[in-house]
């Protein structure tokens, strides 16, 4: 370890080095992955061969939880809806930059706040409606 041989405050007690191993470790999240040992000027790793192949068993599984109580809607159309919420949320971010160019406009009065978010709704509405036949008509 680099942080170990170091000329200027070179990390020496094993609680400095377990810190610093568990920061980089948890930045790349693969802490589950490890069986990590740290001893003075010492690093010793072992991989969780169970924790890897569970991993790898899940990969590219996706779970979706609903709240809907009433009508069980079927599998596609929750994914269907799913989907569409990251089209939502998209054009929540678009409205503020790129397209509508709606900066934040500061209100105190509860009714300004509504008719702020109502117009900001009603031109993403808007603009659905067009981008829609625009795609249409192509």
């Amino acid at each position: 370890m680099n942080a170990t041989k170091q000329k200027r405050k070179p990390l020496e007690c094993e609680t400095a080095i377990a810190i610093k191993v568990d920061k980089v470790v948890e930045k790349h999240k693969m802490k589950k992955y490890f069986h990590l040992e740290v001893k003075q000027e010492h690093l010793a790793y072992v991989r969780g061969k169970s924790a890897i192949q569970r991993s790898a068993e899940l990969d590219g599984v996706y779970a979706i939880r609903t709240s809907l109580k009433e009508v069980p809607p079927s599998n596609k159309s929750i994914v269907l809806d799913y989907k569409r919420l990251s089209a939502v949320e998209s054009a929540f971010r678009s409205m503020r930059n790129i397209s509508l160019k709606i900066r934040p406009i500061h209100h105190r009065r509860k009714k300004r706040v509504q008719a702020h978010v109502f117009l900001c709704m009603l031109a993403y509405y808007v603009e659905y409606h067009l981008r829609k036949e625009l795609a249409g008509s192509i």
